[in-house]
């Protein structure tokens, strides 16, 4: 059966206690203040129970002062007292928007500090506040959770609205401190908010995410409120495999007129950086699809974006700025594709389909779709010679005029 109650205060005085576990419980209440007491303990697992956040703003929770009388501080600040805390799980957790994470000034600190006056790093490899109704920011003091390996942000559970934000000031350059992490936050649902809670401007990643070079993923798919170019900087993420910044397009305007902020959803946008040529040892996956990277037809795709001939899945459908800009002959040169989307993308179709595609024969799915007065043939790439059967399992052209024998009419 499942555990209930809540955690007793007594659970302090197990001072030789290295991992405690109590996950997928149903355990109520708060965590007590006694846990700063367990000194050697690496492991707190806590999540998916019905825990709840302090019942009072009280002057003794100095890093989580009371905000309008009404945020209560979701934990405890007694975890900064534990010094050899390597992983704390505290999702699907803290269901109403009561709890309070941080304010600008004060962040994550009772994590990475063995005392309030400590400038020691933190041991904390693993934060998960994910599926909670925690309200907050990000603050300049996460920088400091310096061996940070993962870590997830509260998303709220589908169908409700989390009050967690990005901040006032836009993301964090302090983000870029995390040089261990491995996958960047997922920030798809986030804005950038006012001391007020509202949501008051788009944000944009900030060049220090080229510092973070342990980085393997960064996954910003559907994120409305992210906005401007890629940076440079993305070039030395030299352990990056797999980029999404895809935006879907049928996704409806999230911003308002009336308070002066952004009218469209727009995504990353700006020219794509050549410096994405120097991950060519690592990219395998890069979806832009639904972005407004380009400038309509002015400069092609930079030719070093297909040095990364590692790269197994490209999307660069729906990409409203690429309108009358070559489809690149460099497609040719990777190879290694098995997936490719091109559709719906504008593409100057006064050429026809470069022939370099029929290099690419590894493709498993093919989408062309899209792309009026398009021609060219894929029957040497798409369909067997000898049986006229499709190789490829899955190919689109509806819309265009390519010539392929062995596709679905």
């Amino acid at each position: 059966g499942f555990i209930s109650g809540t955690i007793p205060t007594e659970v302090g005085l197990l001072s030789n206690l290295e991992s405690l576990i109590l996950s997928s419980n149903e355990i109520t209440g708060t965590i007590p203040a006694t846990v700063a007491s367990l000194t050697n303990l690496q492991v707190l697992s806590l999540d998916s129970n019905q825990l709840e956040c302090r019942p009072s703003c009280e002057e003794t929770f100095k890093f989580q002062p009371c905000i309008n009388g009404r945020f209560h501080p979701a934990l405890p600040t007694e975890l900064g007292l534990l010094p050899k805390l390597r992983i704390l799980r505290l999702a699907n957790n803290f269901p109403k928007q009561d709890c309070f994470l941080n304010n600008e000034t004060h962040g994550f600190e009772f994590y990475y500090y063995n005392s309030a006056s400590s400038s020691s790093s933190s041991s904390l490899e693993l934060l998960d506040l994910s599926g909670t109704q925690i309200t907050g920011s990000l603050s300049p003091a996460m920088g400091r959770l310096s061996n940070l390996r993962e870590l997830r942000l509260p998303l709220a559970p589908t169908g409700t609205k989390t009050g967690f934000g990005i901040g006032p000031k836009g993301l964090i350059t302090e983000i870029g401190q995390l040089t261990k992490l491995i996958s960047f936050p997922d920030l798809s649902p986030y804005s950038s908010q006012g001391d007020d809670g509202k949501d008051k401007a788009v944000f944009t990643l900030p060049p220090e995410i080229g510092t973070m070079s342990s980085l393997r993923d960064i996954t910003l798919e559907n994120a409305p409120y992210l906005f401007g170019a890629l940076p440079t900087t993305i070039g030395l993420l030299t352990e990056l495999s797999s980029l999404n910044v895809r935006l879907d397009p049928t996704l409806e305007a999230y911003y308002n007129e009336a308070e002066n902020t952004a009218k469209n959803v727009t995504g990353i946008a700006g020219l794509l950086p050549s410096e994405l040529g120097l991950l060519k040892e690592s990219l395998t996956f890069l979806d832009l699809s639904g972005t407004s990277i380009g400038d309509r037809g002015t400069t092609p795709l930079p030719t070093e974006l297909f040095r990364c001939t590692k790269l197994v899945s490209l999307n660069l459908s729906y990409m409203a700025n690429m309108i009358d800009t070559p489809i690149p002959t460099e497609l040719g040169l990777l190879t290694r594709l098995t997936a490719l989307d091109l559709s719906y993308t504008l593409w100057d179709s006064s050429n026809p389909l470069p022939t370099e595609i029929n290099q690419l024969t590894n493709l498993q799915v093919l989408r062309l779709a899209g792309i009026s007065n398009l021609t060219g043939s894929i029957d040497d790439l798409a369909c067997d010679g000898a049986t006229q059967e499709q190789k490829i399992p899955e190919v689109d052209v509806t819309g265009t005029r390519i010539e392929c024998t062995c596709c679905p009419s």
